[in-house]
Parts: structure tokens; sequence; C-alpha cells
């Protein structure tokens, strides 16, 4: 449980889990209130659907981004795979060729099929088995970490939801086993 409060706050004052009062202006947004310190940043690459006058190919601008900002990567799957479709890029090169150290975080979720050439990320429909298959070579490669299930709308029966869920985590033990037993 954090001492600060987890809600946004315009205007007037706040006080944290600890009693300390803190006063914003009008139009000043605090969410949550943090304490001072050092933190990393964390980015996720988004989705893209055209490309016009693209001076550079979308796997290097995000790497040089990565390093410039020295920061970590919030890996969304989906997005890779939608993207992979709208831009004619192979998922597996483009994951592959990620700086796995800094990704530490993993989003998976579903998209629509606007056309055999767009794909939409909705966050609307089950995730697909391509996107498990990225989701596997992502543990492979980079190790097990904590995965989100991204669902907006469109929302399955609880047991469907559960089932995908449950999905993750059989991937996450086999890798973790994996793991444990190539370190034993």
């Amino acid at each position: 449980v954090s001492a600060f409060p987890a809600t946004i706050t315009s205007g007037g004052s706040v006080t944290d889990g600890t009693g300390r009062e803190h006063a914003y202006g009008p139009g000043e947004y605090r969410y949550p209130v943090v304490p001072p310190g050092e933190y990393r940043l964390e980015i996720v690459a988004p989705r893209g659907y055209a490309a016009p006058s693209q001076e550079m190919e979308e796997i290097d601008f995000l790497n040089a981004v990565l390093d410039e900002a020295d920061c970590d990567l919030l890996l969304d799957i989906n997005n890779i795979f939608v993207n992979s479709i709208n831009h004619s890029y192979d998922p597996f090169e483009f994951l592959r060729q990620l700086p796995g150290d800094r990704v530490l975080y993993v989003h998976v979720a579903g998209h629509y099929n606007e056309a055999e050439d767009l794909r939409v990320d909705t966050h609307g429909a089950k995730v697909i088995d391509p996107v498990w298959d990225l989701l596997n070579r992502a543990y492979q490669w980079f190790g097990v970490m904590p995965t989100l299930l991204e669902r907006d709308f469109n929302f399955p029966p609880v047991p469907e939801l559960l089932a995908e869920v449950e999905q993750i985590r059989m991937i996450q033990k086999a890798w973790a086993l994996q793991q444990e037993s190539v370190h034993a």
C-alpha cells in the first residue's frame, strides 16, 4: 500500500499517507504524488499505421531513443505483431533486435483485422496464436517478466479472460523452469 494518494488532483490540496499536505494551483495535476528520488523512465513502442517520409526503420528509432534517453522498455507484444503486418516486417527479427536488458514489463492484447495488410490495435479481442508465439520467444530471449493482458472492451465471459491469463502463466512457468534447469 502506497503512502501516496492514487487519485488525480487539480487545484486545492491533498494530504498524503504520511500526513504531509501538498498544494496545487488550478490546472496542476499530480497522479500520484511521489516522493523525491531517482526514477527510470519506461517507454512503449507505439503501434503504427502509416510511415510517410520515414527517415529510419522503426527498430533503429526505438533503439536510438532507448540509448539516448537511457530508459527502459514496456514491451507491447501485440504492437510488434500489428506493426509487422502494417509495415511488412518480420516480428521475430524486430523482437530479436531489442535490448533485452531494458525490457521490464510486457503487454499482450488482441486486435482487429481491418484488411489483409492492416491490423488495428484495439485491445478488444482475444490474443491470437502469433502473438502468443511472440510472447513465448520474448521469454526465451529476455527471461520471464511481469505480463499484463490488455482488454479495453468486448469483454468475453470471465472464464475466457481467465483462460488467457492462465496461458500467460503457463508460458511463464515453462520458461521459468527452463531457466532454472540451465542455472542449476
